[in-house]
């Protein structure tokens, strides 16, 4: 295989792998024919084809580093691209619930802005009714007893919020006593009349009043 150098089959300009194969087969079947028959070669003819090899094994040692180091790169800008992924889906999803977080608050803003105004007052004769009779929840017992705007208390239109639920509270807690049971039971064990109330208020009252005068 005359003419098979270094410069024949490196690495920047040999590209197919198939024909590298191919002669590299091509120089093994002439060595093993030398081998075969040495006594039809002369050294001059074998020092030559040792040095072929030399020059075979170093373009083959080239090439496969060549690959490795290819191979290695490739590794590396896969992980690169790996870990970049990650990161930019770890930074989409945070952006995401920022945005939904300030999308949230935006709505609650509007819903303050918003804020229905409505006159709160309590059904005297029903929360009597109500008396010694444990109710599920407060929900419950706020739907028996609380008026809005003159109309019985509905969550479907006037949510039950936390502010909204202490302001029931002390309405309901201004004419009666009120008792929770366990975690969500609430019980009406006592109902001021309107006179009593009064009475109630006035007593506090000049409590605070001497209080003041100590």
């Amino acid at each position: 295989m005359e003419g098979y150098t270094v410069e024949s089959v490196g690495i920047a300009g040999f590209t197919n792998i198939e024909e590298l194969k191919n002669r590299i087969s091509e120089k093994m079947d002439t060595i093993e024919q030398i081998q075969d028959n040495p006594d039809k070669h002369t050294a001059i003819e074998i020092n030559s084809k040792i040095k072929e090899l030399k020059q075979l094994q170093k373009t083959l040692e080239d090439y496969h580093l060549s690959i490795q180091k290819a191979n290695e790169e490739n590794q590396n800008a896969i992980d690169e691209l790996s870990k970049k992924t990650k990161e930019i889906k770890r930074l989409q999803a945070a952006i995401e619930e920022q945005h939904t977080i300030k999308e949230q608050g935006a709505k609650n803003e509007g819903k303050k802005r918003n804020h229905k105004e409505y006159k709160l007052s309590i059904n005297h004769a029903a929360l009597k009714q109500q008396e010694g009779i444990p109710k599920s929840s407060f929900l419950a017992l706020a739907k028996e007893v609380i008026l809005i705007d003159s109309k019985p208390y509905d969550e479907k239109y006037l949510t039950l919020s936390k502010e909204r639920k202490n302001d029931f509270k002390r309405l309901i807690e201004h004419f009666a006593l009120l008792e929770v049971i366990g975690k969500r039971k609430y019980n009406i064990k006592r109902v001021y009349s309107i006179e009593q109330r009064e009475e109630l208020n006035e007593q506090q009252t000049n409590i605070q009043r001497n209080n003041s005068k100590k």
